[in-house]
C-alpha cells in the first residue's frame, strides 16, 4: 500500500516533500525503495532539482535501475 503524498509538488517544494512523494511513488516491492529515497535526501532534491530529473538521473542519482519502476517515476515526475 502507498503512502499519502503530496498531490503535487512544485518549485518551492522542500526535501521532505520530495521524499514524501517518493515514498508514494515507488512501490513498496522494490527492494531500493529505502535506498532511493536516501539518495534524494542526501542529493538535497528540492523543488525545481527534483521537478528536472532524467529518466538516467534516477537511474544513476537514485539507483532506480529496474526499467519498469524508473520510467513510471520518470512520467510520474514529468506529469507533476
Amino acid at each position: 500500500m502507498a503512502h499519502d503524498r503530496p498531490a503535487e509538488l512544485g518549485f518551492d517544494s522542500t526535501i521532505d516533500d520530495v521524499c514524501e512523494w517518493l515514498g508514494g511513488a515507488i512501490p513498496e516491492s522494490f527492494d531500493g525503495r529505502s535506498a532511493a529515497i536516501d539518495a534524494a535526501r542526501q542529493a538535497g532534491l528540492a523543488g525545481r532539482a527534483f521537478l528536472s530529473l532524467t529518466e538516467d538521473d534516477i537511474s544513476t542519482r537514485l539507483g532506480v535501475s529496474r526499467f519498469g519502476v524508473r520510467r513510471k517515476l520518470f512520467l510520474r515526475v514529468k506529469d507533476l
